[in-house]
């Protein structure tokens, strides 16, 4: 058995902000509930992805924030940006870290699909709520 912690939607935003220009949820508070709930011990967590929207508003500082907090999971990690990111930045961020943004991540027999249709890897123009579509993990048994 394989066990995956999904995040989504974090939206690390300055330190205190409600996501969403104010008018969403407490970011810290939501990462704080949401870590502690999927590593308190309860389960045996194989690997951890983080899918969609990791800043708020796609700004270099927020990816220093976000992945510091996501630089504290335990477990091997993969990020995939969604419509409020900026591909470039967001890798740029995870370069100095141990997280991944590869498209395919293979843990134990199954294989993970990270396919973005909001643009091309290093898309940066017009991504941030513009054109929101699709982002989906596919996972598949490998044989």
């Amino acid at each position: 058995m394989v066990t995956i912690a999904q995040f989504s939607d974090t939206h690390f935003a300055e330190t205190g902000h409600r996501s969403h220009g104010g008018s969403g949820y407490d970011t810290d508070l939501a990462w704080e509930r949401g870590f502690a709930q999927a590593f308190s011990g309860a389960l045996a967590i194989d690997s951890a992805v983080v899918t969609s929207d990791l800043a708020d508003h796609g700004e270099p500082h927020e990816y220093v924030r976000a992945f510091a907090a996501l630089g504290e999971i335990p477990v091997p990690t993969n990020v995939l940006a969604g419509n409020h990111d900026f591909d470039q930045s967001l890798r740029e961020a995870a370069a100095d870290t141990d997280i991944g943004t590869d498209r395919e991540l293979v843990v134990g027999a199954w294989q993970f699909l990270f396919v973005d249709s909001n643009g091309d890897v290093g898309d940066t123009t017009g991504r941030i709520e513009s054109d929101p579509q699709l982002v989906t993990v596919c996972l598949t048994p490998r044989t």
